[in-house]
């Protein structure tokens, strides 16, 4: 688990039951349309507002912030188990930009759709 990916799990897990007793909640799952544009709205958050705390132009209350918005999408609006939830989460942003300049630019293009879709 990234660095990344690790408080988002934490908060899941603390939100969710992360007692499986149906094998069947383990498969693999494939998400679409709406749950996967919301996988990619709380990747845009989480790993965006990580790269700006970095670079110093966040600060660490406002990155936490960020990171709560990605755990409520991911609640309430990705299905799944946990682990079917953080394996999507996980798979989304490794297809992110790799330049953090790419993933800025990117982000500052999506934001406003992704919280008129998730956070309204």
């Amino acid at each position: 688990m990234t660095r990344l990916t690790r408080p988002i799990a934490m908060a899941l897990c603390a939100g969710l039951s992360c007692l499986i007793s149906d094998p069947a909640a383990t498969e693999p799952r494939s998400y679409t349309g709406r749950e996967a544009r919301a996988l990619k709205c709380a990747a845009y958050f989480a790993y965006t507002s990580q790269v700006l705390e970095s670079q110093g132009k966040l600060s660490a209350q406002k990155a936490i912030v960020a990171n709560k918005i990605a755990l409520n999408i991911l609640e309430h609006h990705v299905g799944g188990t946990f682990k079917q939830k953080m394996g999507a989460y996980n798979v989304v942003l490794q297809r992110l930009p790799k330049s953090e300049a790419a993933l800025i630019d990117e982000s500052s293009r999506e934001m406003d759709k992704c919280t008129k879709q998730f956070l309204r």
